[in-house]
């Protein structure tokens, strides 16, 4: 789980710029979720579960107000639509049904957001989005 964000910012800003002399303006915390590359290695060393253990352990039920997924859409190249852009990486569609283009997207007030285990990662701890820590 990664530490409270504002914690990590002023410490990687100040090692960034101690040592490399690199400045940003903002930093992002994310949980690592358990997909793609990272999943795959988790997989390949056998500690894929132990790592959905520590997310499911960790769950923090004030994160699911603010998940990007109630709000936001991640829209690929080619128009298609997507509940998040973690579920964009998966490939899982939109509301876990069919894949829409976003000139085939009706009215989604109400609609079923589709989930998979990667979804705790977004509501361990501190929580995890496209903007960071959420919680």
């Amino acid at each position: 789980m990664p530490p409270e964000q504002q914690t990590l910012e002023s410490a990687y800003k100040r090692h960034l710029h101690e040592h490399y002399a690199v400045a940003f303006n903002h930093l992002f915390a994310m949980t690592n979720l358990p997909i793609q590359r990272f999943g795959a290695v988790l997989l390949s060393t056998g500690r894929f579960d132990q790592y959905m253990q520590l997310l499911k352990a960790n769950f923090h039920a004030p994160n699911l107000g603010k998940l990007m997924c109630k709000n936001t859409l991640s829209v690929d190249w080619q128009g298609f639509v997507y509940d998040c852009d973690f579920n964009q990486m998966l490939q899982l569609p939109l509301g876990g049904k069919q894949n829409l283009h976003l000139v085939q997207v009706p009215v989604l007030t109400g609609k079923i957001i589709a989930t998979l285990q990667h979804c705790y990662g977004c509501t361990a701890g501190q929580g995890s989005s496209c903007g960071g820590a959420i919680g």
